[in-house]
């Protein structure tokens, strides 16, 4: 975790993706005390950080009680994928400049195989829209006004840092399903910039104007 003035950041990396419990007890402890207690500190989480958020502001709420995240049944997201920002994301965020023959989509670099289940009717109770969906998973980031962002992507990961990060953890991996992570990897250009200039955006408050209409959240019903 990051302090950047008066922020947090929850990133993560090969070293700690795996914490003890004790360690992951304390950090989620952390993160719910900043949520609850502190609604002034923007909290922004990225692909680890992004599923530590949601499970610390979600999973006590659910009933009945279970964990909000858990193995995507899809398997492993790695590489260039494109998300479909939602229209309520877009109205703070703007159109993705860097991607003129899409601009309601973002590429980012991803590397995860663990996803987000949120019901609608959560993210609406704490005021939470989606960040948007790719055609592997349903919940690519959330987004409260003025308080949490999170995405399940990383802007701060170029070709290089994913590819390192790929071989660390694909290690054990068969290696054909490692090669052909690490040309999904190389595979295209990306929008890093762009969602790093929105985080940047969400830092500075420009996210605390208009309210967010609370109709649509773009979550799961189940």
């Amino acid at each position: 975790m990051m302090r950047i003035l008066g922020s947090r950041l929850l990133s993560n990396t090969a070293r700690v993706t795996n914490p003890s419990p004790i360690t992951l007890q304390q950090l989620l402890t952390t993160i719910t005390e900043l949520y609850r207690d502190y609604p002034h500190i923007k909290i922004f989480g990225s692909c680890f950080g992004h599923q530590l958020l949601a499970h610390a502001i979600f999973t006590p709420l659910t009933n009945p009680p279970h964990n909000v995240v858990c193995k995507d049944p899809a398997g492993w997201e790695i590489g260039i994928h494109n998300t479909t920002l939602t229209p309520e994301f877009l109205s703070f965020s703007g159109p993705v400049l860097s991607n003129s023959s899409s601009p309601s989509e973002v590429r980012l670099q991803f590397v995860h195989a663990d996803h987000v289940v949120l019901p609608t009717r959560l993210m609406k109770q704490e005021g939470f829209v989606s960040v948007g969906r790719s055609e592997h998973c349903a919940l690519q980031g959330i987004w409260k006004r003025g308080h949490v962002l999170t995405y399940q992507g990383h802007a701060e990961f170029d070709a290089f840092i994913n590819a390192e990060t790929v071989k660390v953890f694909g290690k054990y991996w068969e290696e054909n399903f490692r090669d052909q992570a690490l040309s999904n990897v190389a595979k295209g250009e990306d929008d890093a910039i762009w969602a790093a200039g929105v985080m940047l955006k969400f830092f500075l408050g420009k996210d605390c104007v208009d309210e967010v209409d609370s109709g649509s959240s773009s979550g799961q019903d189940f």
